[in-house]
């Protein structure tokens, strides 16, 4: 039994792998599958005839990634999500390649970890942090919403404890980055309700 499906045993129907692997045959959008959850959760859809689109920083693990899988319906694309133009041009192939479908399911997963303590962290590794674990969020999510809508997906932002966290030595602008993805994926379920996409945070 793979991992991913004890991991889905284990936690049961409130958890958000445990719903994806029920389902076979649809769209899937993920960011941050270089390595590790992302890489595993890329192939489990995959094998369990999920269209997937996999968005990786690096050109090695988009060769890596479409080895392993070995099928037509894994789409290994080299991306950086902090670029706006990366995002569109994934996008504009996921629309012409699955106009009637839409997208049922975007993971957000990419992120950075970088810490160190306030004076003698440069105000540049702060934005560059909330860049990757903040602001991409809410540019690939604003991208895929028309697709979304038109499936009536759901959303899955991998985020972190840190999230959840008052604030630790070491951890300032990645706790406040963490912290601002909570509160945008809050706020986007709540306003998706109405269209009928599901909305969650995996810490």
């Amino acid at each position: 039994m793979g991992k991913w499906r004890q991991r889905a045993q284990r936690y049961g129907p409130f958890c958000f792998i445990y719903i994806l692997l029920r389902l076979t045959s649809l769209i899937a959008f993920l960011l941050g599958q270089s390595l590790g959850f992302g890489y595993e959760l890329a192939l489990e859809l995959y094998t369990r005839g999920w269209n997937v689109y996999a968005g990786c920083l690096r050109a090695e693990s988009v060769a890596t990634l479409t080895e392993k899988a070995g099928g037509p319906s894994m789409h290994a694309v080299q991306m950086d999500v902090t670029k706006q133009a990366d995002i569109d041009h994934v996008l504009q192939r996921i629309e012409k390649e699955n106009a009637e479908q839409g997208l049922y399911a975007v993971v957000l997963n990419a992120g950075v970890g970088r810490g160190g303590v306030v004076d003698w962290m440069p105000l540049e590794e702060y934005r560059s942090i909330m860049e990757v674990n903040f602001f991409s969020v809410v540019a690939v999510v604003k991208a895929c919403l028309p697709l979304l809508k038109q499936a009536k997906g759901r959303i899955v932002n991998v985020t972190s404890f840190a999230g959840l966290f008052h604030g630790a030595p070491c951890m300032s602008a990645y706790c406040a980055s963490k912290h601002a993805s909570e509160a945008f994926t809050t706020s986007l379920r709540l306003e998706m309700k109405g269209w009928g996409i599901k909305v969650c945070q995996n810490e």
